[in-house]
């Protein structure tokens, strides 16, 4: 054997020591990547999860605006209890426009919380809407109660943990799987 063939055959060794520098290597990037996207997915899906209750808090606010001029409780707490339904309410509470509570329901729930505020504001016929204008100069003059919506962001946090979690299992098995083949191979393919 010349001295070009050794050093050629010398250069196309495997090394096992360089084969798990490069397997941990090729881990932690996809890993990390991986985390990246997961954070980019719950922000995505939390900020659709907000502007869902946000939603919902603005049609309660609608619908509520009945019940608050004519001060019917029944009215409003059967609109409270149909919200407090949804999975993720914790409470609902609706206020004339003084602050005085007209209806407060809410269940157990484990937290972290947060509440979105939405104000009930009469409705503008056109008529009304000139001299309301006129007295107040601003919409707080339409302003007749406000409703209060309290909900658990518990659920998205435990859905962004099991993505997480679940990210990193499939990537240390794919990884993991990567790593016995291109050890495998390369040894097999050099034993011939």
């Amino acid at each position: 054997m010349t001295y070009s063939e050794n050093n050629a055959s010398q250069k196309y060794r495997f090394s096992y020591p360089g084969a798990f520098r490069q397997c941990v290597s090729d881990f932690s990037h996809h890993v990390h990547h991986g985390v990246s996207g997961v954070n980019i997915i719950k922000e995505f899906v939390t900020q659709r999860f907000n502007q869902r209750i946000d939603f919902m808090a603005e049609y309660l606010a609608l619908n509520s605006e009945l019940g608050i001029l004519i001060g019917e409780q029944n009215l409003l707490r059967g609109l409270a209890e149909n919200m407090l339904k949804e999975d993720d309410i914790a409470g609902v509470q609706i206020t004339d426009h003084l602050g005085r509570s007209l209806v407060s329901v809410d269940k157990e729930m484990s937290g972290p919380f947060e509440t979105v505020d939405k104000k009930v504001y009469l409705s503008e016929t056109e008529e009304s809407a000139a001299w309301i204008s006129q007295l107040a100069g601003s919409r707080e003059a339409d302003l007749i109660g406000r409703v209060n919506v309290t909900y658990s962001i518990q659920g998205i946090n435990n859905l962004a943990s099991r993505m997480k979690s679940r990210f990193v299992v499939i990537a240390l098995v794919l990884n993991g799987l990567a790593c016995l083949i291109f050890t495998w191979c390369p040894v097999h393919w050099c034993r011939r």
